[in-house]
């Protein structure tokens, strides 16, 4: 009896203890599921504020890349290369105060001047994006507008962008789930960007009441939906609503979604991504019915408690899968992250280059004078030696700021054009990088240089490339060594093996130096070890194809604590030398000059200048004055000498009009930064040469005398083959 009572009681005890780990099993099973759709919904609200931050991104470049493009001028030719770059924006069109549309590159619209004369007469300065415009059913326009000043009459730049091209570029590539999709509507409730193409157009609650009204829909749980999205930014939660196909019923289902509230133009608009919850739900219920299952019998089976033990290994090793898979969720979404991160950097990137090439323009324009008047100075008779000293000193610093704003200009535009060759002296490339660098190098860093000539040999390859290259590992060892400082150095000797004739160039620094890991990837794009927002790890893979593109090999050695250096070897041919016969006679001594610069303070620098230096000089600041007074006399003027960057007309196309016209003369061409347009019109004879401000009398004589015949030779003239 005594034995059975203690049987009863383990038995009674292992019972109550199966028990209790069921009820915990089932308490715990429940939390999981609790957590795993918390998390859902949390990756639901970042992969919408994801969709959301890329169509802020979208527009914003929209309009930065809309309002830069057409701001000195639009025309056809702008027009085509806007529609050409981005493919969601189906036409360009000028608009007149009067309704008419003057031109149309791309779709046209018949009813474009109704759609928008509202609202672009309200709108006076800047670009700017209108709201969404539903033009058929089932399609939105929306308008960027730009105010143009035009001589008698106001106008407006709109192009017109179709959201259904948005929503396949920016929107659907979001893949959520199987079945799951993401939308976009108003504030107020109306559908801009959906999956269904039937449900464009409608109210999110009422429209589709109406449209469906032969079904007996429910559509309260929707209608709070839509009210919460209003009242709140951002937020997710289990809905009952209906799956929207085109020509189908309404089914009737459950979702997980999730949304948030985006600034887009002036209006908020709201992104909704959705997750069919029978994807999470139906394998949360298999695996419930399971635990049940085995713990009914294990509880039957009282001696199952070891299997109960395996059984509960499982499900955790389960739990851990789980939890690994949402880690891999999540460390995808901070990747996609971090690459728009990148991919903005980047934008900012290029904005700095073209901000540079601007400021090295107008600080040419500064220079010109200087140089000029200087020149004009340092030959006057009239004034002391000491002074003439003291000219030619001011001339020389601005000589040497002109060499710097040039650098700054071929930065600006390192990598354009890549794909156009010219003949590159490697040496004289990487010295000029270095002077630019040199005078920006932090305290506590110096750099030494030792390279031996490569006179009577060259390399084909892109502008700016070899600057580049520099540029890039010089910032790298700057990095590297910022918070102990160090030494720079940079060597280079010719190698000769036979025919084979070679450039080796090395960049070592004193920094930290890097890992054998480091080591393997540093060449693969987006690899960085700086932290998130400080680089696009694009640096050196940039340098590698730049190399690799020139036929040369690159090779990096680094061991930790004591430094790295880069190693690289660039092919070399010997070049041609051209025999120059010097000429005594001065080009300008028997012209007559006409010069035409839209910056008044240049232009009557110039005039000064060559006031001296030629028969007779004529000075312009407006291009339509210079054209009536060679109209009078073709034959009046031997030399024209014109800017290229003018705000009514550039150089280029005062050129062309002025062949167009039978003029036979020599037209100078005095820009400060030169870009592939200009080849074009050397070859073909519009323009004789090409010179870069800040440039001087004695530049434009020598730009005179390589145009005549003499070859292209000069640092200062610019040929097609150099462009």
């Amino acid at each position: 009896m005594k034995k059975r009572r203690s049987e009863l009681k383990i038995i009674g005890i292992a019972a109550a203890a199966i028990v209790v780990l069921l009820l915990c099993n089932l308490l715990i099973f429940r939390n999981f599921r609790n957590h795993l759709l918390a998390q859902q919904e949390d990756h639901l609200v970042t992969t919408a504020k994801a969709v959301g931050n890329s169509l802020q991104n979208y527009y914003d470049g929209q309009l930065d890349s809309f309002d830069l493009l057409f701001q000195t001028k639009a025309d056809l030719d702008r027009a085509r290369e806007y529609l050409n770059r981005y493919p969601a924006v189906s036409s360009v069109n000028v608009v007149e105060s009067d309704g008419n549309v003057s031109w149309c590159q791309g779709t046209e619209y018949a009813d474009l001047s109704n759609w928008i004369s509202e609202p672009c007469a309200n709108w006076e300065e800047g670009a700017g994006l209108l709201p969404p415009f539903l033009v058929g059913e089932g399609h939105f326009v929306q308008f960027l507008v730009k105010p143009l000043s035009m001589a008698d009459r106001q106008a407006w730049l709109v192009a017109v962008i179709e959201t259904e091209r948005v929503y396949e570029q920016i929107v659907r590539p979001i893949q959520i789930g199987a079945y799951g999709y993401s939308m976009v509507k108003t504030y107020d409730g109306m559908i801009l960007m959906h999956g269904s193409k039937s449900q464009i157009g409608l109210d999110a609650v009422e429209g589709r009441r109406q449209r469906y009204s032969e079904y007996d829909l429910d559509l309260e749980d929707l209608e709070a939906w839509v009210e919460e999205q209003r009242q709140n930014s951002s937020g997710s939660r289990i809905l009952e609503s209906y799956w929207w196909d085109d020509e189908k019923e309404p089914v009737s289902t459950k979702k997980v979604v999730a949304y948030t509230q985006e600034q887009i133009g002036g209006e908020i608009w709201i992104v909704n991504c959705t997750l069919d919850y029978e994807e999470l739900q139906q394998p949360i219920s298999d695996a419930q019915w399971y635990v049940i299952f085995t713990s009914l019998v294990i509880f039957a089976g009282f001696g199952g408690l070891a299997g109960f033990s395996l059984q509960n290994m499982q499900k955790s090793r389960t739990l851990e899968l789980e939890m690994k898979h949402l880690m891999e969720m999540n460390a995808a979404w901070e990747e996609l992250h971090k690459r728009e991160e990148q991919i903005r950097h980047q934008d900012k990137i290029q904005t700095l280059g073209t901000m540079t090439s601007r400021i090295s323009h107008e600080f040419n324009n500064f220079l010109t004078p200087i140089i000029l008047y200087g020149d004009i100075l340092a030959g006057d008779e009239q004034i002391s030696e000491e002074n003439r000293v003291l000219v030619k000193e001011m001339v020389s610093a601005a000589e040497k700021a002109k060499g710097l704003t040039g650098e700054l200009s071929r930065y600006g535009h390192s990598g354009k054009g890549s794909g156009k060759k010219t003949v590159l002296h490697v040496v004289e490339e990487i010295e000029r990088s270095l002077t630019m660098l040199v005078q920006t190098l932090p305290a506590g860093i110096r750099l030494e240089q030792n390279l031996e000539p490569d006179d009577g040999y060259g390399m084909m390859g892109s502008a700016g490339m070899v600057n580049q290259i520099i540029v890039n590992l010089c910032n790298n060892a700057i990095q590297a060594m910022e918070h102990t400082g160090g030494c720079i150095t940079v060597k280079g000797e010719l190698l000769r093996d036979g025919d084979s004739i070679k450039y080796a160039f090395t960049v070592a620094d004193d920094g930290p130096g890097m890992s054998e890991d480091v080591q393997k990837n540093i060449f693969t794009p987006f690899f960085t070890t700086k932290r998130q927002g400080e680089g696009t790890g694009l640096g050196l893979s940039v340098v590698q194809d730049l190399i690799h593109e020139a036929s040369g090999d690159i090779n990096v050695v680094s061991v930790e604590g004591k430094g790295t250096r880069f190693d690289i070897l660039l092919p070399l041919f010997p070049l041609c030398q051209e025999e120059h016969e010097e000429s005594g006679q001065h080009c300008l001594e028997h012209c007559t000059v006409l010069v035409l610069d839209d910056d008044a303070k240049t232009a009557v620098a110039y005039g000064k200048a060559l006031h001296s230096a030629c028969r007779h000089c004529e000075v312009f600041t407006r291009p339509e004055e210079a054209l009536a007074e060679i109209r009078r006399d073709m034959t009046k003027w031997d030399l024209i000498i014109t800017d290229y960057i003018m705000e009514m007309m550039n150089g280029l196309e005062f050129s062309g009009i002025l062949r167009s016209l039978g003029y036979t003369g020599r037209i100078l061409l005095i820009t400060g930064n030169p870009d592939d347009n200009i080849a074009w019109y050397l070859d073909n004879g519009i323009v004789d040469a090409v010179l870069e401000k800040p440039t001087s009398v004695a530049d434009m004589e020598e730009a005179l005398h390589t145009a005549g015949g003499a070859g292209y030779g000069t640092d200062c003239v610019s040929t097609a083959k150099d462009l």
